[in-house]
């Protein structure tokens, strides 16, 4: 659909917005995830761009710094969702992920996404994930963020939110 579309018209905010290109790609199996995350073995820490506005939630609110076992369950939820086939439904492995993955550091700003009249609280900008995993907890830690490129980060990302990209 996109690809046969040069502009749109966002009514609410009376402008016009012009695609000038579109990129197309496509996850045939995980296998192409695989060969991704394998490429990211390479370097120890990983650094993540949040593009747009990433939410998430604890306790029915919405925080404003990232909280990096609310990250990793949400990528692992994720992967479970969109991998019916090949879920990640070992939780000692999760466990394990959690324990051993931190926010080295970041450079953050706070966020706040307008959406239906309501305002939504959350941050953008870069951050980098240091773990203490073996290779393969780690390749599996690598499969979860090359997920995350298509699949975003946090709450409402099909309405924009929480757009992921590994830095490499």
């Amino acid at each position: 659909m996109l690809s046969d579309t040069k502009e749109f018209h966002a009514q609410k905010a009376g402008i016009d917005l012009y695609i000038d290109s579109v990129k197309h790609e496509e996850l045939k199996d995980f296998s192409d995830i695989r060969k991704q995350s394998i490429q990211l073995m390479k370097s120890g820490n990983t650094e993540i761009y949040f593009r747009t506005t990433t939410a998430l939630k604890k306790d029915g609110e919405f925080l404003l710094f990232p909280d990096m076992e609310l990250i990793l369950k949400n990528w692992w939820n994720t992967w479970n969702s969109i991998f019916p086939n090949n879920p990640f439904d070992d939780e000692d492995a999760l466990r394990l992920i959690l324990k051993n993955t931190y926010i080295q550091s970041y450079r953050l700003s706070s966020s706040i996404h307008r959406m239906k009249g309501n305002n939504i609280k959350g941050f953008y900008g870069n951050m980098t994930i240091g773990n203490r995993l073996s290779e393969p907890m780690r390749e599996l830690l690598n499969a979860l963020l090359v997920m995350s490129e298509y699949s975003g980060t946090g709450v409402k990302t099909a309405l924009g939110m929480g757009k992921t990209t590994i830095i490499k």
